[in-house]
């Protein structure tokens, strides 16, 4: 069999665990208030974390860093890139297409909070807030399609974020009908830049970012950061950047 000449294909599996895990007290607050309800022990680290007004509602609950028991991931990444040079253009000298592709599978992702403590496994591929906290899609890509000519360079790019569900659903046992939102839905995001160089030492640049204005899932009380995880899902919408370089 031939090969395809300009065809890259890389396959990694990743098998990660880590031990004494430095992390937040009991993997958080929604982990915290958990363990103390189960538990209903005052003199359970749990529920000595959590102060109580006079009326014996909570007023803090201390989720501080501590030495956590076990963090464990493993899944596979993939990239695909290839190049092909034609004798057509739109300057002389022919041009190049080019394709970049890089997607991961997360097969699990466990976290074990505090061993000492009796605290079951969480696990965390394909879930989102409650005793998780930011999402982490199962499975999401980017991938990118660029042409070249001459002193122009044209780039499209397409990015997936897979859908995830609300963590508690698994971990806690709670139903999903009990969550004003169960699951975040699958998002796709898509930019355009150019790049023209201007003799040897200038250049312009331009591009648009989010063309489609894919809008974030708003996720009410188990947000990380303005109704959304801003460090997850585009949270500004379609925007363009111009920019010149200058090299001396």
């Amino acid at each position: 069999m031939e090969s395809l000449e300009g065809l890259n294909i890389t396959v990694d599996y990743y098998n990660i665990a880590i031990s004494d895990v430095i992390g937040t007290f009991g993997g958080g607050v929604n982990n915290i208030l958990a363990g103390c309800f189960v538990k209903l022990n005052a003199s359970d680290p749990f529920c000595q974390a959590i102060t109580r007004r006079g009326d014996g509602n909570v007023d803090e609950v201390s989720a501080t860093n501590a030495n956590n028991a076990e963090l464990e991931t493993q899944g596979i990444d993939v990239g695909i890139d290839y190049a092909m040079d034609v004798d057509f253009g739109l300057f002389d000298g022919g041009s190049t297409f080019s394709v970049n592709w890089l997607g991961t599978y997360v097969i699990s992702n466990n976290f074990l909070p505090d061993d000492a403590l009796g605290t079951r496994l969480l696990e965390c591929a394909g879930t989102f807030s409650g005793s998780c906290n930011t999402p982490d899609p199962k499975f999401r890509f980017a991938s990118r399609l660029t042409y070249a000519s001459g002193p122009m360079v044209l780039s499209a790019k397409w990015t997936h974020i897979g859908g995830t569900d609300h963590a508690d659903i698994e971990n806690a046992g709670i139903p999903a009908s009990d969550f004003f939102i169960p699951r975040l839905f699958a998002k796709n995001y898509f930019d355009i830049t150019a790049n023209y160089e201007l003799g040897e030492n200038y250049s312009i640049n331009g591009g648009i970012n989010n063309i489609l204005n894919t809008k974030p899932q708003f996720v009410g009380s188990d947000q990380q950061q303005g109704n959304t995880f801003p460090n997850v899902f585009d949270v500004i919408g379609t925007y363009f950047f111009m920019g010149v370089t200058a090299n001396f």
